[in-house]
């Protein structure tokens, strides 16, 4: 996936604050501690969504998901099941990447 750096998308910041927060009320007691990203990116793959909204949630166990349409297109609800698919193992592997992060 080719992404653009170029072009920052300042006009997004309340968006990707309220998609955070809804990804951080979604998370369990166990990931308090976690740091969530919410970013939008362009992508320009054959078939890919012109632009996706990516959460990343860092942890001991890492998981990078996609949501595909803009940051200010997306939902609670969508949310709510992505983070819920991402937490189970149940989200399509194309949607989500999970990275076990070693101890110490």
């Amino acid at each position: 996936m080719a992404i653009n750096f170029t072009q920052p998308q300042n006009r997004n910041k309340s968006y990707i604050r309220q998609v955070t927060s809804w990804v951080e009320d979604e998370l369990p007691d166990s990931l308090e501690d976690a740091m969530v990203m919410v970013n939008e990116l362009q992508c320009f793959e054959p078939g890919c969504a012109p632009l996706e909204t990516v959460i990343s949630i860092l942890g001991p166990k890492s998981h990078v998901f996609k949501i595909f349409k803009p940051v200010k297109e997306v939902m609670p609800e969508e949310v709510i099941t992505a983070v819920q698919n991402a937490l189970n193992g149940t989200a399509s592997q194309q949607q989500h990447i999970v990275q076990q992060i070693p101890p110490g």
